[in-house]
């Protein structure tokens, strides 16, 4: 499942018109915000040190040109993830570009698609970013990570999305110590990489990190996570992660770092 594509506004309606359907409430601004499986960690710090360099005493045009930047990057994450509780955001990224840069045309084009479809529907307009001084340093985006099932008749999953150098996508799975785990990803740029964490030491190095291909035993039975990155923006790829049983050889199991 290809999680961005462009000019995706038939699909991005449709989402919008379940959402209303199933009467989602207006998200608090200063509440926290679930992601499933984005994980924009480093997008965020990036735009919250642009911007306390843009609002010091001696920015420069540079300075704001680098926010305006960075806040589209953020704006299109949202557009494109296919979630409706991001749309919103999407609308107050694209509103904050056009303050920066007024004739920023992709930015007002997708800000006026959010509000028409809003308006459409009946629905009022959000005012996320409608002001120079607005909720977005309140706003906590908690990633949940997309989780990882297997057909009861089969032990293969497959996945697609695109990760960049500051949005990595993460996936959650249940993984056996009794069962050989293969992981094999491949990328239209070749530079996507994927490494594993064990759930209950997230903080931890991951156990396996920066790889391709990968097969081996988890060190013990649980819930791992499953990170792709890459060195590159817009870096197609798929994931193919499949299980079977075999007998263990102690040589294939990772040992935990401590």
């Amino acid at each position: 499942m290809t999680r961005y594509v462009a000019n995706k506004l038939p699909f991005f309606f449709v989402l919008l018109a379940l959402a209303a359907s199933l009467n989602v409430a207006q998200i608090p601004q200063d509440s926290s915000v679930e992601i499933n499986g984005l994980d924009i960690t480093v997008l965020n710090n990036k735009i919250n040190e642009a911007e306390a360099t843009a609002n010091g005493a001696t920015a420069s045009a540079s300075d704001k040109l680098t926010v305006a930047n960075l806040y589209m990057r953020r704006a299109n994450v949202f557009y494109n993830a296919g979630q409706p509780q991001l749309y919103k955001f999407a609308l107050g990224d694209f509103r904050r570009v056009l303050r920066l840069q007024p004739d920023n045309a992709e930015a007002r084009e997708k800000a006026d698609t959010i509000v028409s479809i809003y308006e459409s529907m009946s629905r009022p307009v959000p005012n996320n970013g409608a002001k120079a001084v607005d909720e977005v340093n309140a706003i906590t985006f908690k990633l949940k990570p997309r989780l990882i099932e297997f057909p009861s008749d089969k032990k293969i999953a497959i996945d697609s999305g695109t990760a960049s150098k500051d949005v990595s996508y993460v996936y959650e799975i249940e993984l056996s110590a009794k069962r050989q785990t293969n992981v094999l990803i491949k990328s239209n740029k070749g530079d996507v990489t994927f490494s594993i964490y064990h759930l209950r030491n997230e903080s931890s190095a991951p156990i396996i990190s920066d790889a391709k291909t990968w097969s081996g035993f988890v060190p013990e039975s649980g819930t791992y996570l499953i990170k792709v990155s890459s060195t590159k923006d817009d870096a197609e790829y798929q994931l193919r992660i499949s299980l079977r049983p075999q007998t263990i050889n102690s040589s294939q199991v990772i040992k935990r770092k401590l």
